[in-house]
């Protein structure tokens, strides 16, 4: 059996050899969890995501599906992924919607 990398060493060792690289890397991801940090804070503040998240857990909720689709199958994210998480996300940390009052 051929035995490959997982992506993470092979993360690891450009960031090694590209110091530069590495920089960058981690910068892109601390934009984006701060930034779906923010949009999760401001879903609490205004009711529409329930109180009391754990919203760094959140965060790795949200961007996780993305990064597997992009970095594990390498394909690109369609209308149709971020719809589904979009769904899937409300439905976990959504608040309920309100009683219809007919």
């Amino acid at each position: 059996m051929v035995q490959t990398r997982s992506f993470k060493e092979t993360v690891r060792a450009r960031a090694a050899r590209e110091p530069e690289w590495a920089i960058a890397h981690r910068g892109m991801f601390n934009e984006a969890s701060s930034r779906a940090g923010d949009i999760l804070r401001a879903g609490i503040a205004t009711g529409r995501v329930r109180p009391g998240l754990d919203v760094e857990r959140a965060v790795a909720d949200v961007l996780s599906p993305f990064v597997y689709i992009r970095m594990i199958r390498f394909e690109k994210i369609t209308d149709a992924d971020r719809s589904a998480v979009c769904d899937e996300l409300v439905a976990r940390f959504g608040t309920a919607p309100p009683p219809c009052d007919i």
